[in-house]
């Protein structure tokens, strides 16, 4: 089983507004990142294959990520982009993603809507409803509590709808908090088509970090989902505001040292090809 890393981006500021990278606490990080720039990481941790994830709800930045999976042959898959609050213009853009072979699913940013409830909008369930008939994922993103505790309704009213839900909800770890977070990410564990990844753990607001700040983190959300719906991605180039590539893949590891041969697969990459429907 090939070594996957499912949660990475790279991105052209020239392709697309990119807003939420002019806040300050993201200065180190805006510029152009690259693959190029992600491989040597990649080999030096033994990763094999990716899953590239949008970076903006754009159609440029959509496009961008098709084009660097189409070139990359250890991308196995890309998460992009459609309108689906518009569905019929969701339906027109899944359409033409539906020819390419690494094309795996969708995420919209939900934080870039001023209302929490956006991804209940009827039109955002039609288009929902579409992706859970063509066999897609939905990645989710959970910036903010309100968005995962959506995640039990979503996964009720789309039983076949595959949800992943980034970094693992966004625990409090620079805070050491723990409720409402736990309650909520348990609630969401308790639907099979739900699975979590461990990414974006590292923080920008705790400079000095080690595993051990998100250990009992991993270790509740393994408790909750288990190896077989728990799947590593590095959050790059993000996680870079608080340490290298590396620095999160020894952090990550070092947490899940306790588990066995098979156990640490599924997360390392057994997950991503049955979640994703990966052909590695």
């Amino acid at each position: 089983m090939p070594v996957i890393d499912v949660h990475h981006h790279v991105w052209d500021l020239s392709n697309s507004d990119y807003a939420w990278l002019q806040a300050p606490i993201w200065d180190s990080i805006r510029r152009n990142f690259s693959y190029d720039e992600l491989r040597p990481a990649l080999r030096e941790c033994g990763v094999d294959k990716t899953v590239l994830v949008q970076a903006d709800n754009s159609v440029s930045d959509c496009l961008a990520m098709q084009a660097v999976a189409a070139r990359e042959d250890s991308v196995a898959g890309f998460v992009g982009w459609v309108p689906l609050e518009t569905t019929l213009h969701a339906l027109a853009a899944l359409d033409a993603l539906a020819e390419d072979p690494k094309f795996v699913g969708i995420r919209h940013v939900l934080t870039f809507e001023s209302d929490d409830d956006w991804i209940l909008r009827p039109g955002v369930q039609r288009s929902l409803g579409e992706l859970e008939r063509r066999g897609l994922t939905l990645d989710i993103t959970t910036d903010r509590l309100v968005h995962l505790g959506h995640v039990p309704a979503l996964a009720r009213a789309f039983p076949d709808l595959r949800i992943a839900i980034n970094h693992i909800g966004k625990p409090p770890i620079g805070a050491r908090g723990w409720e409402p977070w736990a309650g909520t990410l348990a609630a969401a564990a308790a639907f099979p088509n739900v699975c979590a990844k461990l990414s974006g753990l590292t923080t920008p607001y705790r400079p000095e970090w080690t595993g051990e700040d998100f250990r009992p983190y991993v270790n509740f959300a393994l408790e909750q989902f288990g190896p077989q719906r728990l799947m590593f991605g590095s959050n790059w180039p993000v996680t870079l505001v608080a340490g290298s590539y590396r620095q999160h893949w020894d952090a990550i590891h070092s947490v899940l040292d306790g588990l066995s041969a098979s156990e640490l697969a599924a997360i390392r990459g057994g997950t991503a090809v049955r979640f994703y429907h990966l052909d590695v």
